[in-house]
């Protein structure tokens, strides 16, 4: 009988863990369907609407400036932040774009989607090399 008990002991604390992990993973998925969603691709609305800074163009510098911000649930954009800057020009011209971004609405109520991370990459355009004979 004693066994028995401390079988019964060692099944219930072996077996609440488990539980409790499959429980999370549920409410994982559950919140993620409800996450904001944007149509489109970001990276080519970035790569658009971005405007290298013309400095940058002469001395020739490249980088990503990593913009963080919240999503309400009407799918706005807010409490913009730079989480890794290069240098001003850059970073004013990710900002100016990431505010820019319209998320679709989301159906859950009186509650923000915090800390999205999206890089704005600046990559100067390939000069074109023109092969003359001569």
């Amino acid at each position: 009988m004693v066994k028995m008990r401390g079988l019964i002991i060692y099944f219930v604390f072996l077996t609440f863990p488990i539980i409790g992990i499959c429980q999370d993973t549920v409410k994982a998925f559950i919140d993620y369907e409800h996450y904001p969603t944007y149509n489109g691709d970001i990276a080519k609305f970035i790569q658009k609407n971005t405007n290298y800074p013309g400095s940058a163009i002469i001395n020739k510098i490249e980088g990503i400036v990593w913009m963080e911000f919240d999503i309400d649930t009407a799918g706005n954009t807010l409490n913009h932040r730079i989480k890794y800057g290069i240098r001003d020009d850059f970073n004013e011209e990710a900002l100016r774009v990431v505010k820019l971004l319209k998320f679709n609405p989301t159906s859950e109520i009186n509650n923000s989607f915090n800390n999205y991370v999206v890089p704005v990459k600046f990559k100067l355009p390939k000069e074109k090399h023109k092969n003359k004979k001569v």
